[in-house]
């Protein structure tokens, strides 16, 4: 469903899977959780990382352009 969705929803999605990952698991969440979804939030905010979709590449992708 996250594919068909329009990209303008992509922030939204990330937003939400923050959210997600800070809180889910209770007592067996992910080590320091709310820390590292924080980290993303100001990777975000300060341009860092991007909010639009494929727009990640990893290295091995960048060596073939």
């Amino acid at each position: 469903q996250v594919a068909q969705s329009s990209i303008d929803n992509e922030a939204l999605i990330i937003q939400n899977y923050l959210t997600l990952r800070e809180t889910f698991g209770g007592t067996s969440a992910m080590t320091k959780s709310r820390e590292r979804a924080e980290l993303a939030r100001q990777a975000i905010a300060t341009n860092n990382l991007s909010p639009q979709r494929f727009s990640f590449r990893s290295n091995r992708q960048s060596r073939f352009i």
